[in-house]
């Protein structure tokens, strides 16, 4: 019963369709069949291209800290590499290349700074120097990680986004024919939109 009570909205729903459809005279008696339509829209991978760049400055930075070599090499490996691996997985290789050109370059002015710097401590004139500054005093991290972490922001709003296009039915009254296969027999039938 339930069914039919179903069936019997649906065709009276689609009769009322078709009996608008055969009084406007635009589309010439045929109801109206659903046209789809492109919708362009940008989609933000960045917090992505942040998350990877985070892990390696967290990597970076505690093996700096820890003086473990290996970490430090790893974070710094990251630094790099974090950024353009992001994108190539979205299927992005120009911009990857651009996200490693970014992030290479910004490493290479780090590691200037640092040379300039003398380590990162300006004010260490030697050890036998009564102003000596012991290097955990120093306040230089912001200026050696300053180009790495501008690079890494620039990569992720400049080159994080991505377009898809999606297929969106227009929103007018339509309706259109359907038919299916389905284990055991078929089934035909009518979709609309009303």
């Amino acid at each position: 019963m339930r069914h039919r009570s179903c069936a019997l909205v649906l065709g009276a729903m689609l009769m009322l369709q078709l009996s608008r459809a055969s009084a406007d005279p635009a589309t010439g008696g045929e109801a109206p069949v659903a046209q789809p339509v492109a919708v362009d829209s940008q989609r933000w991978y960045g917090w992505q291209v942040l998350s990877a760049y985070a892990a390696s400055d967290a990597l970076l930075v505690l093996g700096a800290t820890k003086d473990s070599e290996g970490l430090t090499a790893f974070g710094a490996i990251g630094v790099v590499f974090a950024g353009p691996i992001v994108h190539w997985v979205h299927g992005h290789g120009w911009r990857g290349l651009g996200s490693y050109l970014i992030s290479s370059t910004a490493a290479g002015l780090s590691f200037g700074v640092a040379m300039m710097t003398n380590g990162g401590c300006p004010h260490d004139h030697g050890p036998g120097d009564p102003e000596n500054v012991e290097k955990d005093d120093c306040d230089a991290s912001a200026w050696f990680l300053a180009p790495i972490a501008f690079a890494q922001v620039l990569d992720a709003v400049w080159l994080g986004w991505e377009g898809s296009s999606n297929v969106v039915l227009s929103k007018e009254p339509s309706v259109a024919p359907i038919v299916s296969a389905i284990p055991g027999g078929g089934m035909a039938g009518v979709v609309g939109r009303f």
